[in-house]
């Protein structure tokens, strides 16, 4: 009953989207809006195609996916082509148009194995499918790269992309010099003063599972005000070496009051971060 609730959601939802589209495109704001308009409506319409088989939906997916050129467009800076491209590749076999699912697994296996050369080149392990991704914002705390090794895990059943998985998931679960786990709650030594209000107003223990945004290359964005302010105006003075004298692998501060590195999101690091462990533990 629960699951006929939210297919007749997503139906209004994504017929409603369409409508607004079509005025959108009728009064000329459609190509005013950001890319990210348009890959949400690409995965939103293979999700659906997925649900209901309607070939409508894989019509609206045709439109606009980068799995028609050849090589196929990469994923750099769009989650939500990448997701659409897995999701393409697990539709049955009755549903989806062969080159475009073979380009579909393609894609994934070269970001997988992306993401493996990116772990062979540092000494921590750490997986990421893009290689410019910058040291902040979950870099050390979540196995991002991981999400892209299962994927490829998944679909090819290789032992290199679970071996590089587990492997990029050690960093944030306390195999780094700090001996430090960045999700609540979790192994002996865990972070504990995320900048989560509720706890901090009522003086209870933060809950478990919130993975924090971790280090920062304080030698890159050490000019960056929305990382340093509490530097500049509490702990900078107190600290022996000084803050941005710390090595990045190092370079973590539990302090509640420091967002760049206690803030926690679900798209960038609990989301990621649950993708991963969920998807290991329920292998067993």
């Amino acid at each position: 009953a629960e699951a006929k609730t939210y297919r007749a959601s997503a139906l209004k939802a994504i017929g409603w989207a369409e409508n607004d589209r079509d005025r959108r495109q009728a009064n000329g704001t459609w190509a005013k809006l950001p890319a990210e308009v348009t890959d949400g409506r690409n995965l939103a319409a293979v999700e659906v195609y997925a649900l209901t088989g309607d070939k409508r939906w894989h019509d609206v997916f045709l439109e606009d996916t980068g799995l028609k050129t050849r090589p196929a467009v990469p994923f750099y800076g769009s989650l939500e082509r990448r997701d659409a491209a897995f999701s393409y590749a697990l539709l049955p076999a009755k549903l989806a148009a062969p080159a475009l699912k073979a380009a579909a697994a393609r894609a994934l296996l070269s970001d997988a194995d992306g993401a493996l050369l990116y772990q062979q080149n540092n000494a921590w392990g750490i997986a990421s499918d893009d290689p410019g991704k910058p040291q902040f914002l979950g870099f050390y705390s979540t196995p991002h790269g991981a999400v892209s090794l299962l994927r490829a895990y998944h679909l090819t059943h290789a032992a290199k992309y679970l071996s590089g998985a587990l492997q990029a998931c050690l960093f944030p679960a306390g195999a780094n010099p700090s001996n430090l786990v960045y999700t609540s709650g979790v192994g002996s030594n865990p972070v504990r003063h995320p900048l989560n209000l509720d706890s901090r107003l009522t003086g209870q223990p933060a809950p478990v599972g919130l993975t924090v945004y971790g280090n920062v290359d304080l030698s890159q964005w050490g000019d960056q005000t929305w990382i340093t302010w509490p530097i500049t105006y509490y702990f900078g003075a107190l600290s022996r070496p000084g803050p941005l004298d710390w090595p990045t692998s190092e370079a973590y501060f539990d302090v509640f009051f420091m967002p760049a590195l206690n803030e926690f999101t679900m798209d960038q690091t609990l989301g990621p971060n649950a993708y991963v462990w969920g998807y290991l533990a329920a292998r067993n």
